[in-house]
């Protein structure tokens, strides 16, 4: 869902999410328009991850982490 909406540059679907899905929903989608106006519309993925894989109990809610960039 969140790497959908970044390989889209669908700012208005992360600002859906909200605070409690997205770290700075606001910070995301000013980021991705200023990549689609600089012409930057691939989003790479470096890596995804969660919490769980760090340690946690897969069976617990997790934080889940989403690292890549714009080219």
């Amino acid at each position: 869902m969140m790497e959908a909406a970044l390989d889209s540059l669908d700012s208005s679907r992360i600002l859906s999410f909200g605070d409690d899905h997205v770290d700075s929903p606001a910070s995301i989608a000013v980021l991705m328009e200023t990549m689609r106006l600089t012409g930057a519309g691939e989003f790479e993925l470096r890596e995804n991850s969660n919490s769980s894989e760090l340690g946690g109990s897969a069976l617990a809610p997790v934080t889940s982490y989403t690292y890549g960039y714009y080219r």
